[in-house]
Order: C-alpha cells, then sequence, then structure tokens
C-alpha cells in the first residue's frame, strides 16, 4: 500500500500535465551522442537550462554504452523503438525504468526499517508518512526526467540502505548496489572504499561470479569516466583552482599557493572568482606562456597536495561550503522546469515542494542529532543495525561534502551536492525512527515502573 502511495505522488509528477524535469545541460553530449541521439531544441534557451525537454531525435545507430547512464539509456532506447518511434526518442521511457527501481528500493527500505526496529504501529504510520514525503519530493524525483548521472545516485542509494537494513544481509545485493552507485559518476569514487571492503572483508560471503563480474564493472565504468574526466580536464582543473582553491584565500595565501603549484606567469589572480567561460577568461583565451603553463603543471593530484599543505584554506571552504548550504534553498533554482508550452508567458517555471525548500534550515540539526542519537544508543546498550548504519553516513556525509566542494569549487558544489542531500534525508528517516523507539522505550518502561 505504501509503495503505491509513493508511487502515485511520484508518477503524477513525472509522467502527468504538466509533467516536470531538468532542463538539458552541457554535460548532456557526452551521454546521448554515444546512442545516436540529439537534441530537438531549436534555440540555446530551449536546449539548455531553461524548459524540460521530453523528446530527441534519434539520427544514428546506437554505439555500445560505455557508462552506467547510457546503459539505462540504450535500454530505454529499445523500448522506446518498439513502443513509440524509430525517428524520435521520449525520455518518459528511461523515466519508468528509474520510477520502477525507485518503488522497488522505497519498498525495500520500509521493510527491512521496520522488521529491524521495535516501532509500534503508529510509529510505522509515523515514519512511513514521512518516508514518503521526503522521498517523492521534487529535489529528488525531477531527475526522473532527465540524463543527468545523479538519478543513479538516487536510486541505488536507497537499494544499498535497503539491503544494508536487512537483518540478514545479502552481501551480493549489496554489492551490486554499491558497484554501480560508486561508478555511476566521478564524483562517487568514493563510495568505492565501502565496495572494496566487501570484496575483501566479506569475500566468503559474496558470489565469486558476482565479484569477478563487479571488478570488471569497476574497471571498465572506471576507466571510461577518467577518460571522459581527462576530455573535459581544463575546465575542472580551472574552476578547482580558481573557483575552489584560491576562492577563500587571502591575497598573501593566494601567492602562496602560486608559489606552490609552481606558477610563475602574470595574471593569474585576475581568474579567481571567475568562471571558465566568461568572455575574454585569460587562462582560456590566452595563447601565450599563462595558458601554457598553467595546464602543464597544474593536475587534481597537485591541488590535493597544495590543501593538505594550507589546511586553513581547507578549513575555510568548507565553512563557506556549509554556510552556502544553510543560505541556499535545497532545491535549486534549475530543478523541477516545465515544458515550454507549460511554463507561465514561456519563462522558466519551477516546481517548489516543502522538503527541497527547507531542508537547508535543517540539515545541521538533523546531523546534530544523528550523533547524539548515536550516542545514547551507545551508552544505553541499544546496538542494531540502524545504529551501525547511521554512523557510517555521519561517517560519509563530511566526507562527500568535502570530497565534492575540493575537486570542483563552488561551481561544480553547487550542482552536486544531490548527494549531500539526499543522504541527509535517509539519515532523518533514521533518525525518526530511532526516536520514536527510545519515547516507545521509555514510554514502556514507566508503565513496568508503575505496577
Amino acid at each position: 500500500m505504501l509503495p503505491l502511495v509513493l508511487g502515485l505522488i511520484v508518477g503524477y509528477y513525472i509522467f502527468f500535465s504538466p509533467p516536470i524535469g531538468l532542463a538539458d545541460s552541457a554535460d548532456f553530449g557526452r551521454i546521448f551522442l554515444q546512442l545516436g541521439l540529439d537534441r530537438s531544441g531549436t534555440t540555446p534557451n530551449d536546449q539548455f537550462f531553461n524548459f524540460f525537454n521530453p523528446e530527441y531525435q534519434i539520427n544514428r545507430e546506437s554505439k555500445i554504452p560505455v557508462k552506467l547512464t547510457q546503459v539505462f539509456l540504450f535500454v530505454s532506447l529499445i523500448f522506446n523503438k518498439i513502443f513509440y518511434s524509430e525517428s524520435h526518442y521520449s525520455i518518459f521511457f528511461l523515466s519508468i525504468i528509474y520510477f520502477i527501481l525507485y518503488i522497488g528500493g522505497f519498498y525495500l527500505f520500509l521493510r527491512n526499517l521496520f522488521r529491524t526496529s521495535q516501532l509500534n504501529h503508529l510509529g510505522k504510520y509515523l515514519v512511513a508518512g514521512l518516508s514518503i514525503i521526503v522521498l517523492s519530493d521534487v529535489m529528488f524525483v525531477s531527475y526522473f526526467n532527465s540524463l543527468y548521472q545523479e538519478i543513479l545516485f538516487i536510486v541505488f542509494f536507497i537499494y544499498v540502505i535497503a539491503f544494508y537494513l536487512d537483518s540478514t544481509i545479502n552481501y551480493n545485493y549489496l554489492l551490486i548496489a554499491l558497484i554501480i552507485l560508486s561508478v555511476s559518476k566521478t564524483q562517487n569514487f568514493i563510495f568505492l572504499i565501502l565496495s572494496f571492503y566487501i570484496m575483501i572483508w566479506k569475500f566468503k560471503k559474496t558470489n565469486k561470479i558476482i565479484l569477478v563480474g563487479a571488478s570488471f564493472a569497476v574497471l571498465f565504468f572506471r576507466h571510461f569516466l577518467i577518460k571522459e574526466q581527462k576530455q573535459t580536464n581544463k575546465a575542472n582543473l580551472y574552476e578547482t583552482v580558481f573557483l575552489g582553491l584560491m576562492y577563500c584565500a587571502s591575497e598573501s595565501e593566494k601567492l602562496k599557493i602560486l608559489n606552490d603549484l609552481d606558477l610563475k606567469e602574470a595574471n593569474y589572480l585576475e581568474n579567481v572568482k571567475e568562471v571558465y567561460w566568461r568572455p575574454g577568461n585569460e587562462i582560456a583565451n590566452r595563447k601565450g606562456n599563462l595558458h601554457k603553463e598553467f595546464y602543464s603543471k597544474v593536475s587534481q593530484l597537485d591541488i590535493m597536495i597544495t590543501y593538505i599543505y594550507n589546511p586553513q584554506i581547507l578549513f575555510k571552504m568548507v565553512i563557506m561550503g556549509i554556510k552556502y548550504l544553510v543560505i541556499n534553498p535545497a532545491q535549486p533554482q534549475h530543478l523541477g522546469n516545465y515544458l515550454k508550452k507549460d511554463s507561465k508567458g514561456a519563462k522558466l517555471t519551477l516546481k517548489e515542494t516543502f522538503w527541497g525548500k527547507y531542508l537547508n534550515k535543517t540539515f545541521l540539526l538533523i546531523y546534530l542529532f544523528s550523533l547524539a542519537s548515536c550516542v545514547y544508543n551507545i551508552a544505553t546498550g541499544r546496538r542494531n543495525f540502524r545504529l551501525t548504519l547511521t554512523i557510517i553516513l555521519i561517517m560519509l556525509i563530511p566526507l562527500v561534502f568535502t570530497a565534492t566542494l575540493v575537486a570542483g569549487g563552488i561551481n561544480d558544489f553547487v550542482k552536486h551536492n544531490l548527494s549531500v542531500y539526499f543522504m541527509i534525508s535517509i539519515l532523518f528517516l533514521l533518525l525518526c525512527s530511532n526516536v520514536l523507539e527510545i519515547i516507545k522505550s521509555q514510554s514502556a518502561s514507566q508503565k513496568v515502573a508503575l505496577f
């Protein structure tokens, strides 16, 4: 019954008028060109950022998918050609695949959460209601109607949580979900730590065929992700330095950074806080020594080492990232776009929902209360799967937050912090379950004391 309720809400958002989704981005060319698709929009504003685009043209034969997003897109393209058209592609066929997977993950999440908890009927209804509100939020479900790779994180992270909450963990299923999550995009490589933990420490509990397949998948998809990263490395390196490493640095610290990176040319500081694509950008357009020196000497490893040598800059960046999350709604201004014909006055129109609008006001409290609940449970001997999972999330969230901020600077962080919000949302649901359990336990203890 509960998955049906979630399904009706999510289905209404993504399939029925006016359907919501995300406008295209410049990155999509790396995803759908491999499969023979082209945009149907006629103007840049129609193609990029302003309107949700559900229709694409099929102009060429598909090549072998080399990224996970392309794998799901390839499967949807087969169904599209069978049931819809040989020349036009509807993104709703991809949405259906994600939709079915998401509802299945939601069912497993609630089932395993309730099986491993001691909630009464009222507590289960409360947690179920909150889960539907949180997990049906436009901040997350607008990605169903998109080619953004973030959707794989949303869908498969809930499976990771669900499989771990099972009282008898199936490490084969958990490993598959973690591998898909880890190699869906470069920002998720940090989750390979958990995948390798299962491969090594739970070796005896995993199917060896799945273990070999998982290893091959990691090597294959990681190779093409890194290859793609190198193709776009100039913009990424630029933003990592001038919208990241130097963003919060003082004038003396900026000079020290240039020295640490062994950059001798002048005019570098003119690019601090300036986006890569701005007109007349020195590093992007200048053909002299500055451009050549920067890309010959700076790598992601050099940037990480510079952060290590300058921990005060890393601290400033983290504080700035937290402030950004607090000040700005969790649902950015590019989520929940309508079709052009459904937008008011043919202008960008967004769909806002409660959780995405106010999560930024509460995420620090959720994190701190979750930490306090862990301390309380350990002190009172209330240890279970949910406690271990909560501790893992409490450790992972700062790592993912910092890695995203450091790896791409503030501009990339703005676009890729959805994983942090989804992890916080799952943490919130686990916290609510734990608090309701504690209330029930204390109430039962008081009744026993009275007798």
